[in-house]
């Protein structure tokens, strides 16, 4: 069974995807034209739940760009962040988009969690550290 939904808020569709393990590899890297900022979550975090209206409205408004989360508390997911070193929640990650034979290269966001913070990072996500 695929786990790929699509989150609701309150009764309306976000377009903030949510990601799995089974399912991460082959939505975020494969080839296309939009990258994808992805957030790791715990529900239970405080700064989380802070984060999420905010988080579903820079995906509303910005569809140049897949946004995603992902449950590190979800068994079906937990794994990912363990993949990825996520000591700490939220943490938010940009894959740029992906040709053929790119490196599944990634940029963790640090700054203010603001949309428009988010918007200017996913632009200029090349002139931030490279994480890995």
């Amino acid at each position: 069974m695929n786990k790929f939904f699509v989150t609701v808020m309150a009764g309306l569709a976000s377009a903030t995807t949510e990601l799995y393990q089974e399912s991460f590899d082959s939505m975020v890297f494969a080839p296309q034209e939009k990258g994808w900022f992805v957030k790791f979550y715990a529900p239970w975090c405080p700064h989380c739940q802070a984060l999420a209206p905010v988080w579903d409205q820079f995906s509303d408004e910005h569809p140049e760009v897949n946004v995603g989360a992902v449950d590190c508390t979800d068994n079906s997911s937990k794994y990912l962040c363990v993949d990825y070193m996520i000591s700490g929640y939220p943490t938010l990650l940009y894959f740029p988009p992906v040709a053929d034979d790119a490196r599944k290269k990634y940029y963790e966001y640090k700054k203010n969690r603001a949309i428009d913070g988010f918007a200017d990072f996913v632009t200029n996500y090349d002139q931030m550290w490279l994480k890995q």
